[in-house]
C-alpha cells in the first residue's frame, strides 16, 4: 500500500469512484461555477444512453466543470479518462479515482461504454494542458484517435466539447 492508501487498481474502471466523494466535489465545482458567472450550454445534447465526450484539454480544472454540470443537470456520472501520469501524485490521485478519474486505457473505455456510461476524453493530454501561450487554442491531438475507435466498436456518439477562454487564465511560457 502507498502513503496514501491508493492502489493501481483502482484506476479501473469503476473500483476507485465514491459516490459520496464525487456528490461533494461535484457540488462545491458545481457552486464556484455559478458563483464565477461560468456558463455551460448545450447539456441537452448529452445523449441519454453511452457516449463519448471529446474536448480540449486546458488545465485540469476544464474536466471537472462538464463532470459537475453534466451531473447536476442530469443526475448522469461523467467518467473522466486519465493521463497515465497521473497516477504519481499522492492524495490527488485518490481523489481523482473517487470522482470517477479512470487509467486512459482503451479497456477502460470499452468497460464504460458497455455500461451505457458517458466517458470524457481529453485527447491531447498533458502536452495541450501545458501548452505555451503561443499555442493556445489549438489543439494538440496529434494521432490520438483511440477514442473515435472505441466510439466507433460500442456503437457510442462522440459529443464535442469546447472550453472557451481556458487557454486565457494561465499563460505558460517555453
Amino acid at each position: 500500500m502507498s502513503i496514501d492508501g491508493f492502489h493501481l487498481r483502482d484506476t479501473d474502471a469503476p473500483a476507485g469512484y465514491d459516490p459520496a466523494v464525487a456528490t461533494r466535489v461535484f457540488d462545491f465545482v458545481e457552486h464556484a461555477r455559478k458563483r464565477m458567472g461560468v456558463p455551460v450550454d448545450g447539456i441537452c445534447n448529452v445523449p441519454e444512453g453511452r457516449a463519448i465526450i471529446a474536448g480540449n484539454h486546458t488545465f485540469g480544472f476544464d474536466v471537472t466543470v462538464p463532470m459537475a454540470a453534466i451531473w447536476a443537470a442530469t443526475g448522469r456520472h461523467v467518467w473522466a479518462l486519465g493521463e497515465h501520469a497521473w497516477w504519481v501524485f499522492p492524495w490527488l490521485r485518490r481523489l481523482a479515482t473517487k470522482c470517477g478519474t479512470v487509467d486512459g486505457t482503451q479497456e477502460n473505455t470499452a468497460r464504460l461504454l458497455e455500461a451505457d456510461e458517458l466517458v470524457l476524453v481529453l485527447p491531447g493530454g498533458l502536452r495541450e494542458a501545458v501548452k505555451p501561450t503561443e499555442l493556445r487554442y489549438r489543439l494538440l491531438w496529434g494521432n490520438r484517435c483511440g477514442f473515435v475507435r472505441a466510439a466507433l466498436r460500442a456503437r457510442a456518439p462522440i459529443v464535442p466539447l469546447a472550453c472557451l477562454g481556458a487557454d486565457d487564465v494561465f499563460h505558460l511560457v517555453g
